[in-house]
């Protein structure tokens, strides 16, 4: 079976625009009970959260579609993976979401930091070196 090399990395696009979308539109359409379970307010921001992730799929779904995937776009991708993770952990380790949050925040992180993991293989299984250049 000749597989492209760069289909790793185009998988592990899709599949983060998966899991952005079903969480986005999650945030976006459940803002209110959402924003209860995490102790956020005002609601508007979990809404607003909800937009930018499927906007964000999108963004994935297009690059994972390119003739040829731009390493540069999916480094400012696994960035951003890595920064909702960071982010996320700042969020629990401060208190200011709600301590029964904890575990769905943890998993939540934990698949994000997954998809950039799989991201950064895929950009080194097509030849491209992850984080350098």
């Amino acid at each position: 079976m000749n597989q492209r090399p760069d289909q790793w990395l185009r998988n592990a696009l899709r599949g983060n625009a998966a899991f952005s979308t079903i969480s986005g539109a999650a945030f976006a359409l459940a803002s209110t009970p959402i924003a209860t379970y995490l102790g956020v307010s005002p609601t508007w921001l979990v809404s607003a959260t909800g937009v930018g992730l499927v906007g964000f799929a999108a963004w994935l779904v297009w690059l994972a579609s390119r003739p040829e995937v731009p390493a540069t776009e999916v480094k400012l991708v696994i960035g951003g993976d890595l920064a909702w993770v960071v982010l996320s952990g700042l969020a629990l380790i401060t208190g200011v979401l709600r301590a029964e949050s904890t575990l769905a925040v943890l998993l939540v992180a934990d698949a994000v930091l997954i998809f950039a993991a799989l991201q950064a293989w895929g950009l080194r299984r097509a030849g491209r070196t992850p984080l350098a250049s």
